[in-house]
């Protein structure tokens, strides 16, 4: 820990020191059966978890479940005008620094302070996207 903070490695050295503060947290494989029942063998909990997703995912029309008014709210959010560029900012803004890049792997600090060309191009595949609905290749 010495050598962290020495080297001016904040973040590593914050994160020992609070591994040394946290007492150890036993984690309990507990869980409740469709009766309330607590279940603990990891056989039954797997089934559980199972039936579960099963009764969720499974749905023979996935449209039954969705009100009138979720319908109507999805069918206005598709009449609406394209992207703009100030909402392109505020989505860049919104990016978190320091975590771990996507596939394309470029970090959120380059997306961040890109400048405007950047936001511009964005703004061009957004637009591109929104008037075809789908993807491109690249």
């Amino acid at each position: 820990m010495e050598a962290l903070r020495n080297q001016n490695e904040a973040r590593k050295f914050y994160r020992e020191v609070n591994n040394i503060r946290r007492p150890f947290n036993c984690k309990n494989t507990l869980v409740k059966d469709e009766q309330g029942q607590i279940i603990s063998e990891d056989k039954e909990i797997c089934e559980r978890w199972r039936r579960y997703f099963d009764g969720i995912l499974n749905v023979s029309n996935p449209q039954e479940n969705v009100s009138s008014e979720e319908h109507q709210e999805c069918e206005l959010h598709d009449n609406q005008n394209p992207p703009t560029i100030e909402e392109i900012r505020i989505a860049l803004n919104k990016l978190k620094n320091n975590k771990a890049p996507g596939t394309d792997n470029i970090p959120a600090e380059l997306f961040k302070r890109g400048g405007v060309k950047l936001e511009q191009q964005l703004l061009d595949i957004v637009d591109s996207v929104w008037i075809q609905e789908k993807m491109p290749q690249q």
